[in-house]
């Protein structure tokens, strides 16, 4: 018995594969064709785009956008292989012969948390890198002759003290700043930050451990400037703070999210939006198990039932408000209305636990 129910769970397993499978690639095309066309609207109407210029440009970004849509393409692929199985009566079969409605789920929801896991260790911070490199590759296309890092702006510290770095220009290759303009403050006993000095340098290198300036121009309250060659200021920050887009939450991976959330504590700075992505991506196995689940309920009712369609309907409804939820938690969260830990794993264990009492209730009502 445990055997033939063993053959049955990997039938079942190889089944959903396959839906997945069928909805990645038709998820994959569908990026792909709709992206291609708006790089050509957006970039080839502002610079020389050729089409294999403007693919190349969507294949970097597709991992990326298809992390994004990954709980659809795990809800549409169980939705299809569980619709099929029921059309061809072959849940019926496996129910007459006593498999319980945990045991059509279970493999379903295995294959879901191991999509969630390669997701969150391998997609994301595949996506992330390469969608670094397209952001600069299409800025330089549209912008060929701008500076990059223009405009920027630092801080860091600690609990006594902080520093505010503005560069008019950066250049990411030789990790230097130029045109910079340091302010210093210490924090006093009443915790309260006071205004210390004020540097200006010609230029500024990031060197391991320290910003080091040159030609340097310091200044005091109650003292008149005096001018030095060269001052080292401390840091923790690293050559990632000369990309744009190293800073945020979106284009950051799981790996790198615990340091960022520390720089951003040792700065100063309120690290909500850094907690909520880490929450969010180290829970996507739970989201697309809750998925898997959700499709299993509203998708494997009896076919001499009928209202099948109707019950995938309501199933890809149901979906999608999980998914819906979860962007508003994020939002809550990032704004400080909620806890981190409860926008990541909130909206994904209450959909796993309603659609567990769905299952539960259907097969007390047969009963």
């Amino acid at each position: 018995m445990k055997t033939a129910a063993g053959r049955l769970g990997r039938y079942v397993f190889w089944q959903a594969l396959g839906g997945i499978a069928i909805a990645a690639i038709v998820t994959l095309s569908a990026i792909m064709l709709v992206d291609v066309v708006e790089q050509i609207r957006l970039v080839g109407t502002r610079s020389e785009l050729s089409l294999g210029s403007a693919v190349r440009l969507t294949a970097l970004r597709a991992p990326f956008l298809f992390e994004q849509t990954l709980p659809f393409v795990v809800l549409a692929g169980v939705l299809f292989a569980m619709v099929i199985l029921t059309r061809r009566n072959e849940i019926t079969v496996m129910r007459a012969g006593g498999v319980s409605p945990w045991g059509l789920a279970a493999p379903a929801l295995a294959l879901a948390v191991l999509i969630g896991i390669a997701s969150t260790a391998l997609l994301g911070p595949l996506g992330a890198k390469l969608q670094k490199r397209y952001e600069a590759e299409r800025n330089a296309l549209i912008n060929p002759g701008s500076q990059p890092g223009a405009n920027v702006w630092l801080s860091q510290g600690n609990a006594n003290s902080q520093i505010v770095l503005r560069a008019e220009s950066a250049d990411p290759q030789r990790s230097v700043l130029s045109t910079v303009t340091v302010f210093m403050f210490y924090v006093d006993s009443e915790r309260r930050r006071r205004f210390l000095r004020r540097l200006d340098a010609r230029e500024a290198h990031l060197v391991p451990g320290a910003w080091e300036l040159r030609d340097v121009v310091a200044a005091s309250p109650f003292e008149p400037p005096a001018h030095q060659d060269q001052i080292r200021i401390p840091t923790t920050l690293g050559q990632d703070v000369f990309s744009r887009d190293a800073l945020s939450p979106e284009f950051t991976s799981v790996y790198a999210l615990p340091k960022a959330i520390q720089s951003a504590k040792l700065a100063g700075l309120k690290p909500r939006r850094y907690e909520v992505r880490l929450h969010s991506l180290l829970a996507t196995p739970l989201l697309l198990a809750a998925m898997a689940l959700i499709a299993v309920v509203f998708s494997s009712r009896l076919h001499r039932l009928g209202g099948v369609a109707a019950w995938v309907v309501v199933g890809i409804c149901t979906g999608f408000a999980t998914y819906f939820l979860g962007q508003v938690s994020e939002a809550l969260a990032s704004i400080g209305a909620a806890p981190p830990i409860a926008a990541g794993w909130g909206p994904p264990l209450a959909a796993l636990f309603a659609a567990s009492a769905a299952l539960v209730a259907g097969e007390s009502r047969k009963g």
